[in-house]
């Protein structure tokens, strides 16, 4: 009986086999990405230095590739991605690290070292000066007014670099310090140019 059940079934097996190899599967459509990718942007190892003996010219200013290093490192990962905008000298950079926490730099590069110590001396008008790696720096803690029952502050500092005087306010609405702030920004910068052989800029 077992062998007349295979016997029946075997031409139908057959034709089922012929068909699969017959028949033409067709792909199924690729969902569209999640997000655009954007080319990274340049870093400090990847420009090569600018007025230098032996050096390539680039069109990337070392100060914008600095502020990239910088949101690469610190603003990597955040729902709204960092932008960097030019200025009216310079370039800012804007980081939002949650609601209510950003932080925002802005490197202005001079033609003279004292151009430069003229604008840090106007920016840091009445606050201490202290130095970071042998250069004039002012940080202070300035309350937000409308929200200073919460705590809410920006911690904020210029440091003259060189010809570069850059400036960075980093602001939290609440007593959490959510933002990244001044210190690791200029540390950050200030690697960056290091690398790219700007020291002093």
């Amino acid at each position: 009986m077992m062998r007349n059940l295979i016997l029946c079934a075997l031409p139908w097996m057959l034709c089922l086999m012929s068909a699969c190899e017959n028949a033409t599967v067709t792909a199924a459509p690729l969902a569209p990405p999640i997000a655009t990718v954007t080319a990274r942007p340049a870093t400090a190892a990847s420009v090569a230095p600018t007025g230098l003996p032996g050096g390539t010219a680039t069109a990337v200013p070392p100060e914008l590739v600095s502020l990239q290093v910088a949101a690469q490192e610190l603003c990597a990962g955040l729902m709204i991605k960092p932008q960097i905008t030019p200025a009216d000298r310079g370039y800012d950079l804007s980081c939002a690290f949650a609601a209510g926490h950003s932080t925002s730099v802005r490197i202005q590069p001079f033609d003279r070292p004292g151009d430069a110590q003229a604008a840090f001396r106007a920016a840091a008008a009445g606050h201490d000066i202290t130095e970071l790696h042998g250069y004039p720096l002012a940080k202070w803690i300035q309350p937000d007014a409308a929200l200073q029952q919460m705590g809410a502050k920006y911690r904020r500092a210029v440091w003259q670099f060189g010809r570069w005087l850059i400036s960075v306010s980093a602001f939290d609405d609440t007593h959490f310090e959510v933002a990244v702030g001044p210190d690791r920004f200029m540390e950050t910068i200030y690697r960056a140019a290091v690398q790219q052989r700007v020291n002093p800029p």
